[in-house]
């Protein structure tokens, strides 16, 4: 039996784990509600450390992923930890039943050689993230070359636009103001839902890149705010009530191309409700420029099937009353998450909803 142990925390792990030849992958922090996941990575932790192989501090600190597990000691762990089982949390989306497993281990195996594309298009990839390199994969048809070069030019921009790491409320007053943008707790998945009201949306002449940083304060926070191992969530477009004033082919044309460019296979579904004839005109002309794939998450929903297709998605406590429910609105700046944009920016862990 051989063993391979590979990153530790943003890399997948590749072992060969027990005599039936199954495998395990994963993060430990994705998977810490699994007993044997979770004691494998302390055991090997502890075993690495008391072997006085590795220093826990400063620049001479070398990565547990550096470090092989010999097979001896690996069954020595597995023998006393009972049979391992399949997990794959690079693919994140394997258990929403999007992925098969076949799709899911080739999937795994494509982030090392991603990883070294990045690399050598002068990418960092200390801080790439497996899911996030594999979101960008899945968004370019498992083109290796168009996602390096597009991950790569993310995080160009990202740096550039972004120096801090996130956008507070105090860097989009005239949007938040505008109470276009609502929270919903959570849908049958544990997500958080977001809401947008096109009624309160009026394009920004004083200062027109506002939306684009109320844009990403608003999918960082969706993001901060979303449950391990969820990589996507819904977003609710409601167009009741628009008139010439709201339709703004301008900033509806940058809402995806942000997304498209800089949150790839974050959006599960964007349903537009209450589409009033008026919006038609313009979205003909704004759907030609949409991506397929993100074209294909869009669903429009009129008064007929609106309620009963949103009770499929979220439960009834916590969708809005406007459509159904019985929640009351709560307005984006309101809702509080524990890490993102609403931390404190010293304690804020801005990579984790990157």
């Amino acid at each position: 039996m051989g063993a391979v142990v590979r990153p530790w925390a943003h890399e997948a792990v590749n072992l060969q784990a027990s005599g039936d030849g199954t495998l395990i992958r994963g993060r430990p922090e994705d998977y810490e509600g699994q007993p044997l996941f979770s004691s494998y990575w302390k055991w090997k932790e502890d075993l690495i450390w008391s072997s006085g192989c590795a220093q826990r501090s400063g620049a001479a600190q070398k990565r547990l992923s550096d470090w092989s597990i010999s097979p001896s000691q690996l069954q020595e762990f597995f023998s006393s930890h009972g049979p391992a089982k399949w997990v794959c949390s690079a693919v994140d989306s394997v258990e929403q039943g999007e992925v098969r497993l076949e799709e899911r281990d080739a999937q795994c195996e494509l982030v090392e050689p991603l990883r070294q594309l990045v690399e050598q298009r002068g990418g960092d990839v200390e801080s790439a993230d497996d899911r996030e390199l594999l979101r960008f994969l899945r968004s370019r048809s498992m083109d290796m070359d168009k996602a390096a070069a597009a991950f790569v030019s993310h995080q160009k921009w990202r740096s550039e636009y972004v120096p801090k790491g996130r956008f507070t409320e105090a860097d989009l007053p005239t949007e938040l103001d505008a109470k276009k943008s609502y929270w919903i707790e959570q849908d049958k998945k544990g997500r958080p839902v977001l809401l947008t009201l096109g009624r309160n949306h009026v394009y920004n002449k004083q200062d027109p890149g506002e939306f684009t940083r109320f844009l990403v304060y608003a999918l960082d926070k969706a993001i901060a705010g979303a449950p391990p191992n969820t990589h996507n969530f819904l977003t609710v477009v409601d167009l009741k009530g628009i008139g010439v004033k709201n339709l703004d082919s301008k900033s509806l044309l940058v809402a995806f191309e942000v997304l498209q460019n800089h949150y790839p296979d974050r959006i599960d579904k964007i349903f537009m409700v209450n589409a009033p004839l008026i919006f038609n005109g313009l979205w003909k002309v704004v759907s030609k420029l949409i991506d397929e794939g993100t074209k294909k998450k869009i669903i429009f929903l009129n008064n007929k099937n609106l309620t009963e297709t949103l009770l499929k998605e979220i439960d009834a406590e916590f969708l809005p009353k406007d459509y159904g429910g019985n929640a009351d609105l709560l307005l984006l700046q309101d809702a509080i998450v524990s890490k993102g944009p609403d931390a404190p920016l010293e304690t804020a862990d801005q990579s984790s909803y990157l």
